[in-house]
């Protein structure tokens, strides 16, 4: 699964037409798409995107747009991706669609809005600060330390100087500290994190993969014999 991208078969002469891809998390958000004449889109097993999955997509495009539930699930896969985008070379940003909807949903309303939805994506970096400025108070100290402890993590791994110092002027300017202040703590935590949190992301990856592993061996116990689906079951 952690290879696997489901409607790439069909969509991948339109992805290059289109010259991006749409990342879903349901099948049926990819058919959905298709049949609604957006075909440019697949989907990834959940929300675990992994650096196998970008380089497939990598050979049809570099621009990849995600759209994964708002909710913590999604803004913590947006964030992993972030940093699995970086070590392949992809450009990645985030489509927002209203909340409760999932691409299917959308579509059944109206095509249209699913379409400009997609065009209206924003840079992955960008969209992520924007939902983690909601979730802490930046008008108290501890609100802003627990903020740029997250941002600044994720900076840490842009491969891009440039990149990095936008955004370190750009967390100065809105949680209102010098840059000086900014850029100490960037350096001291970039000292500190980047073994951690790569530990942390591949030790993710690791028990998604092995989670999926062993589903499959329990799914081909079940279909080689028969006699073993009395185990999994359970009284009424």
């Amino acid at each position: 699964k952690s290879r696997h991208v489901f409607g790439l078969n069909l969509a991948k002469d339109a992805i290059r037409r289109a010259g991006f891809v749409v990342i879903v998390e349901g099948n049926l958000d990819v058919i959905a798409s298709h049949q609604s004449g957006v075909k440019n889109v697949v989907a990834t097993a959940g929300t675990a995107l992994t650096k196998d999955q970008l380089k497939i997509l990598q050979r049809f495009a570099t621009d990849v747009r995600l759209c994964f539930d708002q909710d913590r699930a999604g803004i913590a896969a947006a964030e992993r991706a972030i940093t699995v985008a970086q070590g392949v070379g992809i450009q990645l940003s985030i489509i927002d669609i209203p909340e409760g909807k999932d691409p299917d949903e959308l579509i059944k309303i109206d095509p249209k809005l699913w379409e400009q939805a997609i065009v209206s994506q924003k840079y992955a970096v960008d969209w992520l600060i924007d939902r983690y400025s909601v979730q802490y108070d930046l008008s108290t100290a501890n609100g802003k330390r627990q903020f740029t402890d997250v941002i600044l993590g994720v900076v840490a791994n842009l491969q891009d100087s440039v990149e990095q110092d936008h955004y370190l002027s750009r967390l100065a300017k809105q949680i209102d500290v010098s840059d000086e202040a900014m850029r100490s703590k960037f350096n001291m935590q970039k000292v500190d994190e980047p073994t951690y949190r790569k530990s942390k992301i591949d030790n993710i990856e690791k028990v998604d993969v092995d989670q999926q592993m062993f589903e499959d061996q329990i799914l081909c116990l079940l279909v080689a014999y028969p006699i073993t689906r009395r185990l999994l079951e359970t009284d009424a």
